[in-house]
């Protein structure tokens, strides 16, 4: 049931709605309201509970966090976090275990002569050393 209260629309009035509906909150002859997929935006309670959630929500984030979204390297290494971590896996840090530690990762990135080739270039490669020096021959034979 209508409120009495409220003046009903002129009787020729469309609305901004969809099919000449009024939009909830559109007055007659007033600011025709900026609808986005269906919702009024310029609401005055969608701007407060904007304000309400997000603004808050924001400046706990800046202050508690300083504006960073993920620690650095270091910082995760130096947190004790890690340290037990690290202690569970390997167990207690040692003067042996860590030098086993550091020649392992310097087999690895040093001493490992490998190619960053894969097998089907080394092969192209190979192929047309052998047609280049096939073509010399058959040129040195020629002349």
């Amino acid at each position: 049931m209508a409120d009495p209260a409220l003046t009903p629309p002129p009787k020729d009035f469309k609305g901004s709605g969809r099919g000449g509906m009024p939009i909830p909150g559109e007055i007659p002859g007033g600011p025709k309201p900026i609808v986005w997929k269906g919702m009024v935006l310029n609401s005055k309670l969608v701007f407060f509970y904007s304000f309400l959630f997000v603004v808050p929500s924001a400046v706990t984030y800046w202050l508690y966090t300083g504006g960073k979204t993920q620690a650095t390297r270091e910082e995760i290494i130096n947190s004790d976090s890690y340290k037990a971590r690290m202690r569970e896996k390997y167990g207690e840090e040692s003067e042996e275990r860590v030098k086993e530690m550091k020649a392992q990762m310097n087999k690895v990135l040093f001493e490992t002569r490998g190619t960053l080739r894969t097998e089907w270039a080394i092969k192209r490669d190979e192929e047309r050393k052998r047609k280049a020096e096939e073509a010399a021959a058959a040129k040195a034979a020629a002349a």
